[in-house]
């Protein structure tokens, strides 16, 4: 059976590039900058604390800006006390900050196995991880990702967690605008902290920003503080114009220029959710089907799924590589979400191998292929005939 596959490729098909994301800005962005720019505040002004009102109120919960998904959980882990003391329980299968955001603040980074279909964290396989572990403090925690756009198990998660003590942080960034049956991502229903990434990629976007979100007032003051260099105004007993520093915090602020472009957006995000959804269902109703589903399969579609990525899972090793060059070769992005944070080079020095063989097949077979809000019934079918074509050289 033929593995690898160098098929040359005609000018048509490579006249234009379909991304595998890419961001959806209007005219609605493009005012609302505007206005910005002709106000009086361009950062520390009206427009961040709008941004964060609607954002709390979307999701019921207490949202706190910041510069970006990496910051948010960083803020996130200070603020729950994570330190050089602690321990954190992270999916090897995700972005690296889920699990650098641990080693900022000091504490060991600990990797659990995954479910082999959804690519979540696994409730058993937690539980395993935490029964082993011997903590040195009281303030542990678990960064429980939902991946894809697909809300993460969280309930199981955090029932496992609290009965070992750990606390529970989800990792939104793929998510925000997804659902589960009684709950929304993010809302922090099942955790204790929720971040969020506003990169260009993901649901909305702020051109670089993300969140923190607590249903906790103490936790989400704690962070406001600390994103603002751990400066504090309106001392008692002192003049108006005074400020203390209270903690070390870092300048982890959104400004408003990036908070106004998050509005806009925020009002477009269940119309872009139902976008992803619809290419999303439209490629299952032609990739689950014969001949496609002989090299691969599909992640589980679940109520809700928000379909950041659309993820196809290949049976035979090697073979997903020689997709990713094929459809490089014909014009169409692709990207492998994710290898294991755990076998990265920086890793590997402090954890030498873990066996985490559910998570080992996931990064060995997951490829994403292009979807975004905009993306044309054209587009997509270009994506379907190169993947049929694909198949049809695999036999």
């Amino acid at each position: 059976m033929k593995t690898c596959i160098q098929e040359p490729t005609t000018a048509a098909q490579v006249s234009q590039k379909i991304p595998y994301s890419r961001q959806c800005i209007g005219q609605e962005e493009i005012a609302a900058v505007t206005a910005v720019l002709q106000s009086d505040f361009l950062t520390q002004g009206p427009a961040v604390a709008a941004f964060e009102k609607e954002l709390s109120e979307y999701l019921g919960a207490q949202a706190v800006s910041c510069s970006n998904g990496t910051t948010a959980l960083h803020l996130a882990c200070a603020a729950l006390d994570i330190d050089e003391n602690s321990i954190g329980v992270v999916t090897p299968i995700s972005f690296a900050a889920s699990a650098n955001c641990l080693r900022y603040v000091g504490a060991e980074v600990v990797f659990s196995d995954i479910d082999s279909a959804s690519g979540h964290l696994c409730p058993k396989a937690l539980e395993k991880t935490l029964k082993k572990l011997k903590p040195k403090s009281d303030n542990n925690v678990v960064v429980a990702v939902s991946l894809n756009g697909q809300v993460a198990d969280l309930q199981s998660i955090q029932a496992v967690s609290k009965k070992y003590g750990f606390k529970v942080i989800e990792d939104a960034a793929h998510s925000f605008g997804g659902h589960s049956e009684t709950f929304k991502s993010a809302d922090c229903t099942y955790s204790d902290i929720a971040t969020l990434s506003f990169h260009p990629l993901k649901s909305i976007t702020t051109g670089e920003g993300g969140s923190v979100v607590t249903r906790f007032p103490e936790i989400a003051k704690r962070i406001r503080c600390l994103r603002g260099h751990g400066i504090v105004t309106n001392v008692d007993g002192k003049p108006a114009w005074y400020k203390d520093q209270v903690a070390l915090g870092w300048n982890f602020r959104l400004c408003d220029i990036q908070a106004a472009v998050g509005s806009a957006q925020l009002k477009k995000l269940d119309n872009f959710v139902a976008a992803r959804q619809k290419i999303a269902q439209r490629y299952r109703q032609t990739l689950s089907q014969k001949p496609f589903s002989d090299i691969f399969s599909l992640n589980p579609d679940t109520p809700g799924h928000a379909y950041h990525l659309f993820v196809l899972r290949f049976s035979q090793a090697g073979r997903r590589d020689c997709a990713y060059n094929f459809l490089k070769r014909n014009n169409i992005e692709s990207q492998v979400h994710y290898p294991l944070i755990s076998q990265l080079s920086d890793y590997k020095k402090q954890h030498g191998r873990k066996s985490l063989p559910n998570a080992e097949q996931y990064a060995e077979s997951c490829l994403s292929i292009p979807i975004f809000p905009q993306m044309t019934q054209e587009q997509q079918d270009r994506v379907i005939e190169a993947l049929l074509t694909f198949r049809k050289m695999c036999e």
